[in-house]
């Protein structure tokens, strides 16, 4: 058989595995709908660009043990090793369970979109109503990513994959190909997520503040530990520029 002919094989597996199981219930982008985002989604944006990051480094963390021969051999062991290295934060879970229809047997914050096998993107209609159009973009840009991102790792493995098939190539290479394109894949994801809500950001600090359309949106950035904070934000334009250098020193944005 060809090396043409053993990539058709191998091809379908890589497709499938960047399309798969999307719920029955998740709706089309056509029917999302979320809101826009404004100043108010501000400190939400921002605490999910930083678990993205977060989730980037737990799939940094996998690639680099199975590169050294001590990780994952599966898939499913490399998707079980970074959930067991990324914890998430719970004001984050906390939108998405306050949604009126959601239903803990049927919704689930690890999977809140994913992207056919003919490229249409589904969500979560939960997610939808919880988070603005920005997060959810984002979202949407990270699932799409892994279709080519899988099928370019396959190909990209063709004379291995071909060789462990023929029994040629040993099997410590063969059981490291599947995580390592896995987590390229994530790697790759998160960051075109990240950089759509870096973006979001941007554009948000140009908005007029809700309470004062005289002075730029400015927020409260949520520490790790910390819920929303209650403190106010200051009302003068030289507290506001202290709170906005307080954030560029601080912030997750890259």
């Amino acid at each position: 058989m060809t090396r043409a002919l053993w990539l058709c094989v191998l091809l379908p597996t890589g497709a499938a595995f960047a399309g798969a199981a999307v719920p029955d219930f998740f709706v089309p982008e056509s029917e999302c709908n979320p809101r826009p985002c404004t100043c108010e989604d501000a400190p939400m944006t921002e605490l999910i660009l930083k678990t993205q990051g977060d989730a980037k480094s737990a799939w940094q963390s996998v690639k680099d043990d199975v590169l050294q021969g001590s990780g994952p051999k599966t898939n499913q062991a490399a998707v079980a090793l970074f959930q067991s290295r990324f914890a998430g934060d719970t004001r984050v879970s906390d939108q998405f369970t306050a949604c009126d229809e959601y239903d803990a047997s049927v919704n689930s914050l690890s999977k809140i979109a994913g992207v056919s096998p003919f490229g249409e993107a589904r969500m979560d209609p939960c997610f939808c109503k919880q988070f603005c159009a920005d997060v959810v973009q984002a979202t949407i840009a990270h699932e799409r990513m892994h279709v080519p991102t899988i099928i370019a790792g396959v190909l990209s493995k063709g004379d291995a994959l071909i060789g462990c098939k023929l029994g040629f190539v040993p099997q410590a290479m063969c059981d490291a190909i599947g995580p390592l394109t896995l987590a390229d894949s994530e790697l790759l994801s998160h960051q075109a997520g990240m950089d759509m809500l870096s973006a979001s950001l941007q554009r948000m600090r140009r908005l007029p503040d809700p309470n004062d359309p005289k002075l730029k949106c400015t927020w409260n950035t949520l520490t790790a530990a910390a819920a929303f904070s209650d403190e106010p934000l200051p009302t003068t334009w030289t507290g506001r520029a202290t709170v906005l250098i307080g954030q560029l020193i601080h912030s997750v944005i890259p």
